[in-house]
């Protein structure tokens, strides 16, 4: 009930080959594949390059709330997140992967209520890296559920990402019926969490 329209610029792989990627390739844990729909890359290049790809996947959560839009601490959600991982990652190290830890906002989150998307950016020290990585998250509400677009990259290529996410932003849409306004709170299933909730949950799953 959606729709990627990349025109001429990117190109899309589908879930098995992103599954090789993410997890043989990139070294993720095996969860990191699940759900995943398929990768974009920018055209003409590949994982083995120096460049950034998008994860992209569907997130089955019901209709999330956007009534929290304006009241979020992102500040302290960023504190409880960096905690979250410095916690988590014992375990992540003692099953063989490197740690993430969550250094700062490479963009603070920041909704657009028109297009009802929700995109944030994420400076995160892995262990053994040279250089931080940069996740970029771009989430688009819709009726049932919420179409992830994540993109991995470098913090060296900040600015070069900065500039696909303002297009990728843009590129997804949901069909007539599955969109945003087209909820039916008597009927259709709703979120547990709004925004902020969309955000740690993203966190998370990254």
């Amino acid at each position: 009930n959606a729709d990627l329209n990349l025109g001429d610029a990117y190109y899309f792989v589908g879930p098995e080959e992103a599954r090789t990627i993410l997890v043989d390739v990139w070294r993720n844990p095996p969860g990191a594949a699940t759900g995943v729909l398929g990768m974009v890359f920018p055209k003409g290049k590949s994982f083995t390059d120096d460049t950034w790809s998008a994860v992209i996947t569907f997130e089955d959560t019901g209709y999330v709330s956007d009534d929290d839009a304006k009241t979020i601490d992102y500040n302290e959600m960023l504190a409880n997140m960096k905690a979250a991982d410095e916690e988590q990652a014992p375990a992540t190290r003692a099953e063989g992967y490197p740690a993430g830890i969550l250094q700062r906002w490479a963009q603070a989150p920041t909704y657009d209520a028109q297009k009802h998307s929700l995109v944030w950016a994420r400076d995160i020290k892995f262990d053994g890296m040279a250089q931080d990585t940069l996740n970029y998250d771009i989430r688009l509400l819709g009726r049932s559920g919420v179409l992830s677009m994540n993109i991995l990259a470098d913090m060296g290529q900040l600015a070069e990402v900065r500039e696909a996410a303002k297009t990728f932003a843009t590129v997804g849409s949901f069909r007539t019926g599955a969109r945003y306004a087209d909820y039916n709170p008597s009927t259709d299933k709703k979120a547990e969490y709004g925004l902020a909730g969309l955000v740690a949950v993203g966190a998370t799953a990254a």
